[in-house]
């Protein structure tokens, strides 16, 4: 994994020359080596500073070198559009339209992380961390534990919650 940072920043290198002709590059200059690095043990671009254009070729880009990296996923920084001047953030939304567009073609899965930032898993199998969403074997036994004690005091909010839970999972697999 190590050498996914080096391959993003090589293969976005078009994008940070594309950069340097942003009327506000002087200002939020985009750079590879500033603005590909690591996030959470994964490899991350910040889009950040690009226009919707050069956002999705950088975006582009990734995703084709994507499936080969080790880590089999990235993490995109789209921002929340604070400089979109009172509108809503065009290039979160148009990077975001381009993965929904692809992903389930191709296979990849597409996890929101708060307003600002998409995780794309190319490779659920060969991605290194638990993905959002998913539920580890302590979170299970916790889950498990919890619900015995509720039964034994309280059996119909055991039922109640435990049909909660049911429910939360199967919804959160349709997504």
């Amino acid at each position: 994994m190590r050498d996914d940072v080096h391959r993003l920043r090589a293969a976005l290198l078009p994008v940070a020359e594309e950069a340097k002709r942003l009327p506000w590059y002087a200002e939020r200059p985009w750079a590879t080596g500033t603005h590909i690095d690591w996030l959470q043990g994964l490899p991350a671009i910040d889009l950040h500073a690009l226009s919707v254009k050069t956002a999705l070729q950088a975006t582009t880009l990734a995703c084709e070198l994507g499936p080969d990296l080790q880590s089999a996923s990235i993490y995109l920084v789209t921002g929340a559009g604070r400089h979109s001047m009172g509108r809503p953030a065009p290039l979160k939304r148009a990077v975001h339209g381009w993965l929904r567009a692809r992903a389930q073609d191709r296979g990849w899965s597409l996890h929101a992380q708060g307003q600002s930032r998409v995780l794309v898993v190319f490779d659920a199998s060969r991605a290194p961390v638990a993905l959002p969403g998913s539920v580890g074997l302590l979170e299970t036994l916790f889950t498990v534990v919890l619900l015995a004690g509720l039964w034994a005091t309280w059996p119909p909010l055991a039922v109640a919650l435990g049909l909660g839970l049911v429910w939360w999972f199967i919804l959160g697999r349709r997504r």
